[in-house]
């Protein structure tokens, strides 16, 4: 006599445990493609419905998500966002000073660049005081490096009478040196500042990825745990992914 099994009938539709762990991973890579803001609200979503509906909360908890592992869940969804939210504002901080320093840094260059020609004119035949100037170098390329001619420029310029004098017949007196010179650090100011915020933002994103990373691996560990919890009922588990 031949003899049929429900085990061998319940085998052939129970997936594999490759084909689990295919499911789990595509899941995540899903899941990961999504931006933060978008993981953030399918966590919250996920959390509402296991704080709010018996239905869904009474079967996780035979599989170890009790509320208190739930409140250990919304901690990191909590921080997560707490952390997230941090991060925007210092990267807002930064992208602020960097347009601020932007715009400062143009009108001193320009100032400078125009007081350079001068300079040239009025000391072609004074290599001495091009030097002293800085006027006989090649432009820098550098940030740092641009700063450091335009400092030297305006320092010697302004504490040497005769090369005030002699700029002068252009219209470059001291008044209108002075107004460059404070132009220039007032770019100086606005380029520590940014410095600064451009830290200040790269440790709040260093410290968000941490927070969202410890997020994104209790979720998806919580999704493979869903799967078995409602392994039947596919509609609740809609509700948890």
């Amino acid at each position: 006599m031949t003899l049929t099994s429900e085990n061998n009938t319940n085998e052939a539709e129970m997936p594999t445990k490759a084909e689990e762990t295919s499911t789990k991973h595509s899941h995540s890579k899903a899941y990961r493609k999504q931006n933060i803001a978008q993981r953030l609200a399918i966590v919250k979503r996920a959390l509402d419905n296991c704080k709010n509906n018996p239905e869904i909360s009474a079967p996780l908890a035979v599989f170890g998500y009790n509320s208190e592992r739930i409140l250990f869940f919304e901690n990191l969804y909590n921080e997560a966002v707490e952390a997230n939210s941090y991060q925007q504002k210092e990267f807002g901080e930064k992208f602020e000073a960097h347009v601020e320093f932007e715009r400062l840094f143009a009108i001193a260059k320009t100032d400078y660049f125009g007081a350079l020609s001068v300079a040239r004119v009025a000391f072609k035949k004074q290599p001495e005081k091009l030097t002293k100037l800085g006027a006989d170098q090649v432009k820098k390329q550098t940030i740092s490096g641009l700063n450091d001619q335009m400092q030297t420029f305006y320092d010697n310029a302004l504490n040497d009478e005769s090369i005030l004098e002699a700029m002068s017949v252009f219209s470059y007196d001291q008044k209108k040196l002075t107004g460059f010179k404070g132009n220039f650090l007032s770019s100086l100011s606005a380029y520590s500042n940014f410095y600064r915020e451009n830290a200040e933002s790269v440790i709040a994103t260093k410290a968000r990825d941490k927070k969202i990373e410890a997020l994104d691996d209790f979720y998806s560990d919580f999704f493979t745990i869903a799967k078995l919890a409602f392994a039947n009922k596919s509609q609740l588990l809609k509700e948890v992914v």
